[in-house]
This record gives C-alpha cells, structure tokens and sequence, in this order.
C-alpha cells in the first residue's frame, strides 16, 4: 500500500510552483484549482480506496459500497430544496452501488451537528419521508 505522505509531498510540489500565480486567485479560483490535483494524487496512490463526495458529484460513476450519511427529513430532503431534485439526488446516491449500500440516520443529534438541516434542535428526528 502506497504511503501518504508521498502523495501529499507531490501536491505541495505543485502548489509552491503556482506561487506566483496563487497571489492573484481567489479562495474559491485556489480551491477550484487544487480538488482536481487531490483528486489525481489520491486515485493513483490508492485507486478506488475511498471517495468521499457529495450526492450530485456521484453521478456516473459506480462504486463497490455506498454510504449516504444523514437520511432523515430535513436533511435529506433539505427543507428549502426543491423536493423532486432532492429526491432525484438520492436515487443517484443510491445507484452508485454495486454490491453493498449503507444509509445512515441520527434519531437524535447533539453538539454542533444538532442544528443541521431542521430548527427541531432537540426533538427526535425522523426518517427521510423518500424512504
């Protein structure tokens, strides 16, 4: 299994050698600019491993295992969503597996992930109503 720390040093390789050019990007121009070299450096070092992504960003691709964290309402679907996209996205989420699909909810949330998605900050929470 191929180390870490080798893709790591080939991407700051090529970060210091956008220094002069970096100065002038924005935050998202430099992050728009750097996903597609994690991307690379991470699929050739260890290919297929993990791919962590959001639901839109699955499309196309096929995977051996999925796992689709927070399906619950409001979440998934987010409230101010348009609902038939929302529902559109987890079927896509959905399909990507081949073998094994994992969906995961919280029946109840705390800390700084209790606010995410409904204003029921302490109240218990549902599935997702596509399910």
């Amino acid at each position: 299994m191929p180390r870490v720390t080798e893709g790591v040093e080939s991407l700051l390789e090529k970060i210091d050698s956008w220094k002069d050019t970096v100065q002038e990007l924005t935050f998202g121009q430099y992050v728009n600019q750097i996903e597609p070299l994690i991307k690379d450096i991470t699929n050739a070092k260890t290919p297929g491993l993990l791919r962590i992504m959001t639901l839109s960003r699955s499309k196309g691709l096929t995977v051996k295992a999925a796992i689709i964290a927070g399906v619950e309402d409001g979440i998934i679907p987010y409230p101010r969503a348009d609902y038939q996209e929302e529902r559109r996205l987890l079927y896509v989420g959905m399909t990507r597996a081949q073998e094994y699909l994992f969906l995961t909810r919280c029946r109840r949330r705390t800390g700084r992930t209790a606010r995410s998605g409904t204003i029921n900050v302490a109240g218990i929470r549902r599935s997702s109503p596509f399910l």
